[in-house]
Formats: C-alpha cells, sequence, structure tokens
C-alpha cells in the first residue's frame, strides 16, 4: 500500500499544503517584533497559511483514502 499511496498523492496540492506550512512557521521568528502587512497582523497570516496547508494536506490523504479503499473493495 505504501507505494500505491505514494502515486496517489496530487503532488501539487501536495507541494502547496507544505509550502503553506512551511511559510507559516517561518513567521515565527517575526512575532517578538512588529511587523506590517497590508489589512492583517502577523499572526493572522501565519494562522491563515497553516489553515490552508493543513486543508490541502487533509484533501490530499482523503483522496488517497478513498482510492485505497475503492481498490480494497474491487479486490474482493
Amino acid at each position: 500500500m505504501s507505494q500505491k499511496f505514494l502515486l496517489d498523492i496530487d503532488p501539487i496540492r501536495f507541494f502547496l499544503g507544505f509550502l503553506a506550512v512551511g511559510l507559516a512557521l517561518g513567521f515565527l521568528r517575526y512575532f517578538d517584533q512588529w511587523v506590517y502587512f497590508p489589512l492583517f497582523p502577523n499572526i493572522l497570516d501565519s494562522a491563515t497559511m497553516a489553515f490552508i496547508g493543513v486543508f490541502l494536506l487533509w484533501d490530499v490523504l482523503k483522496k488517497v483514502r478513498a482510492n485505497a479503499r475503492k481498490d480494497e473493495t474491487t479486490k474482493t
């Protein structure tokens, strides 16, 4: 199943998910300083990027699980 798991991952969504989480974690070094963003404070930007990343990763894993279940039902 591990090879099938890797083949079913949508590489673009997977990359975007990890990119958003990585960017959000990168802002940790600025939390003790004032950083000005247009319209939103830095913690809200970071939380939004982390939410997007988690959502994208969840979407990828949900599709992989659905494909794995479909494969299991067709084998039996």
